[in-house]
């Protein structure tokens, strides 16, 4: 596949909007559909065994996005779909689609650990998160071409139209859910954001609840270790100033500075504390991200649960704990283990080592974060969070 071919699939993916809004006017009424949490886990499992038929291993995800965040995904659907306030106001099917938009919106990664068979399979060439500001297909735009193949597979009980609708908005929540806020140019040509709303200006809810489900992982404790898992090798990473995305070039040593910037230096520096602090930020009403969110959903408070336990993990870094009673290495490769659920034991290990050797006045800040982290997950007490934790880790690690 060569770049126009790779050009025309993202302008199919983007005009999927206007098949979605012809069939949104054919589909059943919601007293009619119906599609248990049976159903859906089935369907999650038919999904995974062909992934590892063909060949592919979420276990290979890379740090950061790795299995952990897709379970941690999972969960967060799940949340969201026993959420009572939320099925009074949006369609069985939005909400089917956004519980597979949501816990499947990143495995498209899976396709870079994979290349040659990715090319194989699907004719192009991927390529890492972090790589991708240059390509017209990135992460989103693979999970949904990757989905795709699928699509006819699940076995939905539904009429054909209905059908229809569900697996086109299934694709097209996947390669949404990245949400830009601006156009961007690719070899000459304009990419504008996909649409997230209907005609009215009323949201397409499985877009959003898609990112919700991400936003839901990167927010607490866990998106500390997500952000760090990262810093394997120094790669460009950006912070949003003044609304717009600034792109900075990472090293652990500077990205690791544990005290607060004021705003000038946040012009030029970029620190693990400032990326942070900028998602808790944003994390509201007031912003593109959190516009729709509804409140008394489980997604406000969970938002705000994650938001209190992660300014707490903040605060560690003004009053470290004393070396003795902070993680040493094998306690904090530990963590990062079995947070990730990943196979990567090697860069794991790598990780930690590069961190170890970084100053006491940078690594024991840090290392004080990570001892609350660990703490915090196991205390963690949200409704039904660590059941559906528990539920999650079930479904993908049989």
């Amino acid at each position: 596949m060569n770049r126009e071919q790779e050009y025309l699939v993202v302008l199919r993916l983007r005009s999927l909007y206007d098949k979605l809004l012809e069939l949104r006017t054919q589909i059943s009424e919601p007293q009619k559909i119906y599609c248990n949490s049976i159903t859906k886990f089935s369907i999650m499992e038919n999904f995974l065994r062909n992934l590892k038929t063909d060949g592919f291993d979420l276990k290979d995800l890379p740090l950061g996005h790795d299995l952990g965040h897709i379970i941690r995904d999972c969960r967060n659907a799940m949340l969201l779909g026993f959420d009572e306030n939320l099925k009074k106001i949006i369609h069985p099917l939005d909400f089917i689609a956004s519980f597979f938009g949501g816990t499947k919106h990143d495995s498209g990664l899976i396709l870079f650990e994979k290349k040659d068979l990715t090319e194989k399979i699907f004719g192009f060439t991927p390529v890492s998160r972090y790589q991708e500001k240059n390509n017209f297909i990135r992460h989103a735009e693979a999970g949904a071409l990757l989905i795709k193949k699928y699509l006819n597979l699940f076995g939905f009980k539904l009429n054909n139209i209905d059908t229809e609708y569900l697996m086109t908005f299934i694709e097209y929540s996947i390669a949404a859910h990245t949400n830009y806020m601006t156009s961007f140019e690719v070899d000459e040509r304009i990419i504008s954001p996909y649409k997230d709303e209907w005609e009215d200006g009323s949201p397409m809810w499985p877009v959003f609840m898609s990112r919700w489900c991400d936003r839901m992982d990167c927010i607490g404790p866990y998106f500390f270790i997500r952000h760090f898992c990262t810093l394997l090798s120094n790669k460009e990473d950006y912070t949003i100033i003044n609304g717009e995305r600034v792109f900075h070039k990472i090293n652990m040593e500077e990205h690791m500075y544990p005290f607060a910037l004021i705003e000038e230096q946040k012009k030029t520096i970029a620190t693990m504390r400032t990326h942070v602090e900028m998602f808790l930020n944003s994390q509201n009403e007031n912003t593109p991200y959190g516009k729709n969110d509804i409140q008394n959903s489980v997604m406000v408070s969970f938002r705000e649960h994650q938001k209190t336990l992660g300014w707490e993990v903040i605060a560690m870094l003004d009053n470290p704990l004393p070396r003795k009673n902070v993680l040493d290495s094998y306690g904090l490769y530990s963590l990062l283990k079995s947070t990730s659920m990943s196979n990567r034991d090697l860069e794991i290990k790598i990780l930690v080592d590069k961190f170890m050797k970084l100053p006491d006045d940078i690594s024991i800040p840090w290392l004080s974060v990570f001892t609350k982290i660990q703490e915090l997950i196991i205390t963690s007490n949200f409704p039904m969070e660590n059941k559906f934790l528990g539920i999650s880790k079930k479904l993908f690690l049989k």
